[in-house]
C-alpha cells in the first residue's frame, strides 16, 4: 500500500485516511477511528506482519509452556537455585526482543531502498519505505513483549486485570506525551532512568526475600523500561 504522506503519528494517520475515504468531516475522533478501522487494521498488518507474527509466537511460548513460566516465577522464590543474574539476563532478553520490533523493518527497508537505488535525500523523502511506513504501529508493538511477560509471571486474576489496565493507561499516556508534550522528553527520560535504577536496586534488595513484593517490583520495572524505550524511539521528530 503506497501512501502519499510522510511519516506521521496515529492521530494524523486517522485524520488523513478518514479524509481520503471521504467520510463526514463533522464526526468525532472516535467515530473516525471506527469508520477507518478496517483499512487501519489492514495497513498495520501489511506494514508490520513479521513483527506481529513474532509477538504472537512470543505470546504462545510464554503462555503455552507452563514449565518455562513456572521456572521464571521460581526465580523470585526464597532459596531458589537461580541467582539475581538470571533476572538481569531475562530482562535483557525482553529488551532485545522489543528492539527487534524496530530492527527488522529498518533492515528490510534499507534493503528495499538499495534495491530501488534510492539514495538522495529527495528520493528518500518521496519514495523511501522509511517515509511511508506506519511507525506508530512499531512503537506499540515494541511494548507488547514487556506486557506479555508481566502478565505471564502473575497468577491472580486481579493482577492480570491490573496489568491490562496499566498497559492501556501507558499507551494513552505515551500517546499524549508524544503528541503534545515532546518538549518534556528530556526530563521524562531522566525521570525514567532514575525510576529504573531505583526499582532495579529494590528488586535486588528484596530478591528471594519477599516473593510477592519482588514480583510486583519487577513488573513495575518492566513497565518503566518499556516507557523509556518508547521515549527513546520517539526522539526523532521526523518519525511521528
Amino acid at each position: 500500500m503506497k501512501r502519499d504522506l510522510l511519516d506521521h503519528g496515529f492521530k494524523a494517520h486517522v485524520i488523513n485516511e478518514y479524509e481520503r475515504l471521504g467520510f463526514d468531516p463533522t464526526n468525532s475522533y472516535l467515530k473516525k477511528i471506527l469508520f477507518i478501522s478496517p483499512t487501519l487494521v489492514g495497513a498495520i498488518l501489511e506494514d508490520a506482519f513479521i513483527e506481529i507474527s513474532l509477538v504472537v509466537l512470543f505470546l504462545l511460548i510464554v503462555t503455552g509452556m507452563s514449565q518455562g513460566r513456572d521456572m521464571v516465577v521460581s526465580f523470585f522464590e526464597p532459596e531458589s537455585l537461580f541467582g539475581f543474574g538470571r533476572i538481569v539476563f531475562t530482562t535483557l532478553t525482553i529488551i532485545n526482543y522489543s528492539i527487534c520490533m524496530w530492527l527488522i523493518p529498518a533492515f528490510l527497508f534499507e534493503l528495499r531502498d538499495k534495491k530501488n537505488n534510492i539514495t538522495s535525500k529527495e528520493e528518500i523523502l518521496k519514495n523511501s519505505f522509511f517515509s511511508t511506513h506506519l511507525f506508530f504501529a512499531h512503537r506499540t508493538i515494541s511494548l507488547l513483549p514487556f506486557w506479555i511477560f508481566c502478565y505471564s509471571i502473575q497468577h491472580s486474576t486481579s493482577m492480570h486485570i491490573l496489568i491490562i489496565a496499566c498497559a492501556a493507561f501507558q499507551l494513552i499516556l505515551l500517546n499524549i506525551i508524544y503528541s503534545r508534550c515532546r518538549s518534556f522528553l528530556k526530563s521524562l527520560k531522566i525521570i525514567t532512568l532514575l525510576s529504573t535504577t531505583l526499582l532495579f536496586f529494590l528488586c535486588w534488595f528484596f530478591f528471594q526475600k519477599q516473593y510477592a513484593l519482588v514480583k510486583g517490583l519487577y513488573t513495575a520495572l518492566l513497565f518503566v523500561i518499556s516507557f523509556g524505550l518508547y521515549l527513546y524511539f520517539a526522539r526523532d521528530k521526523r518519525v511521528n
